[in-house]
């Protein structure tokens, strides 16, 4: 999955054949709407259920705005430090000053900024699919399953992944590009 990592990362990545989900969370997979319209459809239910979902997961992600930028920032901050390195200094006043360097160039207020001002805009255009992308959050499927009535929906949905090629064809546009040649 893409937990947290930044596009630029996960570019860098795919150079040690190295390849990510485009969802923040694996398990982000089965929220994808029209896969959630087929589960619907399986359980007998309409698309104002899944309109429910949608609604109850951006509503959760915009609660969980402070928990997400936080989690973002931390780990952009530990890739950072290791993906970059102090220079070397060849006397005291030196390696001072590219430590200095080093520790300017970890930014948090402005990648803070940048995070919130990004979530925040999906928040607003209600960007489902998006927010997906960048949702980290193991529990959604609580939201689905209360929707659902079902205690069963990572069950159900693998049972529906392997009788209906639909469903397959909609989750694949997820899994890297490399990987569906």
């Amino acid at each position: 999955d893409s937990d947290h990592h930044s596009d630029e990362r996960l570019r860098s990545l795919e150079k040690n054949n190295v390849y990510s989900f485009s969802m923040a969370e694996i398990e982000n997979l089965f929220l994808d709407e029209g896969f959630l319209t087929i589960v619907a459809k399986q359980l007998l239910q309409d698309q104002s259920v899944v309109n429910l979902i949608k609604k109850d997961i951006i509503n959760k992600f915009s609660q969980d705005l402070e928990l997400q930028i936080s989690n973002y920032l931390s780990t952009k901050i530990n890739y950072y430090f290791h993906d970059s390195h102090v220079s070397k200094g060849n006397n005291r006043t030196a390696v001072e000053s590219n430590l200095q360097n080093f520790i300017d160039g970890v930014k948090v207020t402005e990648w803070y900024g940048l995070r919130k001002t990004e979530l925040e805009a999906l928040i607003q255009n209600q960007d489902y699919q998006r927010i997906l992308k960048v949702y980290n959050n193991k529990g959604l499927k609580d939201i689905v399953q209360k929707h659902f009535k079902t205690s069963e929906f990572t069950d159900l949905s693998l049972r529906i992944i392997g009788s209906d090629q639909t469903t397959r064809e909609i989750l694949k546009k997820h899994f890297p590009r490399q990987l569906c040649k």
